[in-house]
C-alpha cells in the first residue's frame, strides 16, 4: 500500500482514536492491548494457517520459504499462486526474504504481479460499469510505494488532461464505492472467501489495503488530492462566460513542501497518528519487523519535518536524549545491527515500558508539538 503519495518514501505502508499525550513524557500507555483480542489459535472461516509459523525467527522462516520456492521453480517453472498466497501471510518473513534472497523474491513477485494484474483489470472494468463518476474515463489502479514491496496500499481513480497545459492529473474515487468489490476479486484470485466479511479479512491478512485520502490511516499532509476553484469551469453565465466551479485535482503532498521549507503542517496531530496507527497495527499482530519498518519511516519523516521548520526560522528544540536514543534503536533494526527483540529491550531500558508502541507515541507527540511552533 502519489506522485508522491505513491512512492512517498516516508509514507506509512498506511490512527488510534484515543488521545495521546504529546511530547516525550514518561507516562505509561496500554501498549499490549490487542494481543488478548486475538483468538487462541482458532482459524476464521476460509482461512489457512500461516506457513512456517512454528519458527519464531522471521529470518529462518524466510530461509524456509526460499528453499521451498527454489524447489518449486527449478527448471524454469513459474511459482504457483498457492505458495504466493501463503507467503503473503507473513510480512516479517517477507521482508527478510526480499533482503536476503533477492533472486527468490523476484520469482515470488513475478507470480504475485500476475495476481495483481488480474485483480486490477477486473476492478477497472467493474468501476467503469458501476461507478457513474468513472463512466467513459481512463480508470487506473495506482499503488503506493515500490512495485515489488512487501505490502500493497492502493487506490482507484481516473486521469484527466488539462486542456491548456496537457498535464495529466489523477483523480481519486472514494474507496467506499469500490473497496468491497476489490476485496472480493483478490480473494477469488487467491483462493479465499468471497463473502464481504470474509473477503475483507482475507485481504487484510494478505497485506492488501484499499485506501484513499479519507482513509482513517491517511494524513491530510500526505494527501495529493484537493478540490480547487477553477474559474473556467461551471455553466456559462448571461455573458456567455463560465461562472466557475469546484474541481477535484491532484496536488503536491503538503508534507513534501514542509520538508523543503516551503510550508507548515496542516494537521500535526494527524500526521503523527498516521505513523502511530501503522506501527501499532503491525506490532500487535505480531509482525514486529514490519512494525520497526513503519517506525523507521516515522523517524525519517520527523527528521525531515524538523529540518523544514528550521529552514523557515521556526524555533526547533533539540530532541530529548532519550528520544534520540530510541530513534537510534529503530535505525539499528533497519541496518541489521539489532533484531526487533533486542531493540525492544533497549527501548524498555530507556524507560519505554511498552516497547515500540510506547516509544512511537512519543514520536507522534513530537509531530503534534509543531502546532505550537513559533518563529524566533
Amino acid at each position: 500500500a502519489g506522485k508522491k503519495q505513491p512512492g512517498e518514501g516516508d509514507a506509512p505502508d498506511k490512527k488510534p482514536d484515543a488521545d495521546k499525550q504529546k511530547g516525550d513524557g514518561d507516562a505509561e500507555t496500554k501498549s499490549d492491548k490487542g494481543d488478548s483480542d486475538k483468538s487462541e489459535g482458532k482459524e476464521k472461516p476460509g482461512e489457512k494457517k500461516a506457513p512456517h509459523s512454528a519458527e519464531a525467527d522471521p529470518t529462518r522462516r524466510a530461509d524456509t520459504m526460499a528453499s521451498d520456492i527454489k524447489n518449486k521453480t527449478a527448471g524454469g517453472k513459474k511459482l504457483d499462486k498457492a505458495t504466493v498466497e501463503q507467503v503473503l501471510r507473513d510480512p516479517d518473513a517477507m521482508r527478510e526474504l526480499k533482503k536476503n534472497h533477492p533472486e527468490v523474491w523476484k520469482e515470488f513477485h513475478e507470480t504475485r504481479k500476475t495476481i495483481y494484474d488480474a485483480h486490477d483489470t477486473q476492478l477497472k472494468d467493474w468501476i467503469k460499469e458501476n461507478v457513474p463518476e468513472a463512466a467513459g474515463k481512463d480508470v487506473e489502479i495506482e499503488s503506493f510505494g515500490t512495485p515489488d514491496g512487501v505490502d500493497r496500499d492502493y487506490r482507484a481513480g481516473y486521469t484527466v488532461t488539462d486542456p491548456k497545459t496537457g498535464q495529466k492529473r489523477f483523480i481519486e474515487i472514494k474507496k467506499e464505492t469500490w473497496a468491497g468489490k476489490s476485496q472480493e476479486i483478490f480473494a477469488g484470485e487467491t483462493g479465499g472467501p468471497t463473502d464481504p466479511k470474509g473477503a475483507a479479512q482475507w485481504s487484510k491478512d494478505h497485506q492488501q489495503l484499499a485506501t484513499d485520502q479519507h482513509h482513517a490511516e491517511a494524513s491530510v499532509d500526505m494527501a495529493d488530492q484537493a478540490t480547487v476553484w477553477n474559474p473556467e469551469a461551471g455553466p456559462k453565465g448571461p455573458d456567455g462566460k463560465p461562472t466557475g466551479g469546484w474541481e477535484k485535482t491532484q496536488v503536491e503532498p503538503n508534507v513534501n513542501a514542509v520538508k523543503d521549507g516551503r510550508s507548515t503542517l496542516l494537521d500535526p496531530d494527524g500526521l503523527g497518528k498516521t505513523y502511530e496507527t501503522k506501527v501499532a497495527e503491525a506490532y500487535h499482530e505480531g509482525n514486529h519487523l514490519d512494525a520497526y519498518k513503519q517506525a523507521d519511516k516515522a523517524v525519517h519523516s520527523l527528521e525531515g519535518v524538523r529540518e523544514g521548520y528550521s529552514k523557515q526560522g521556526y524555533g526547533v528544540k533539540d530532541l530529548p536524549p532519550k528520544v534520540e536514543a530510541g530513534m537510534d534503536a529503530i535505525r539499528d533494526v533497519q541496518s541489521g545491527k539489532l533484531k526487533p527483540a533486542q531493540a525492544e529491550a533497549r527501548l524498555k531500558e530507556l524507560g519505554y515500558s511498552g516497547g515500540l508502541p510506547d516509544f512511537i507515541e512519543k514520536i507522534s507527540g513530537q509531530f503534534a508539538g509543531f502546532k505550537w511552533a513559533r518563529k524566533g
